[in-house]
């Protein structure tokens, strides 16, 4: 997983593991995983006191570290009555502004002693315009602002389906 430059791992019955990278799920070349397999794999990561927690609820959230690779966030569920899981790589370094390919204007605005907000945008004009309409809401309800507060927005848009909002009332 981290060698191919993936950001997620997903076990499953009946596929072979998959592995995202870019955004995209690639199945590795293996043979479809039996459910003592994915089970087998899935329980690998945990601790006896995990397993019993994963066997009553049957559901576990987790973290975990493998020194010199990384640290990782997981997921366990039952799936179709077997185990699977889902596993993302959270990596030691922090990436620069650079790294990422954030535009410059992100490294201002993160200066900034503001509230911030990452907001999923819809496309179009009338869903964008909605859009709008409920973050405003949200952030009133979440900062505690009545509607007749003044509030100024700085937006970026990261891409066409996320913004970055820096938001100051008064």
């Amino acid at each position: 997983m981290i060698e191919q430059g993936a950001s997620d791992l997903h076990i499953s019955t009946g596929s072979p593991p998959q592995i995202r990278i870019d955004g995209k799920m690639t199945m590795l070349t293996s043979p479809n995983l039996s459910s003592a397999e994915t089970k087998q794999l899935c329980y690998s990561v945990l601790t006896d006191a995990q397993k019993r927690r994963f066997e009553e609820e049957n559901e576990l959230d987790l973290s975990f570290g493998v020194k010199g690779l990384s640290r990782f966030r997981g997921n366990l569920f039952v799936q179709r009555g077997a185990v699977a899981g889902a596993f993302r790589a959270i990596p030691f370094d922090i990436k620069s502004f650079e790294d990422l390919g954030l535009p410059s204007v992100v490294r201002s605005l993160s200066k900034n002693r503001v509230g911030w907000f990452w907001s999923p945008v819809q496309q179009g004009v009338v869903n964008r315009q909605r859009s709008q309409q409920l973050l405003m809401r949200s952030i009133q309800s979440v900062a505690n602002i009545s509607s007749q507060s003044k509030i100024r927005l700085s937006i970026c848009i990261l891409t066409r389906n996320v913004w970055l909002i820096s938001v100051r009332s008064g």
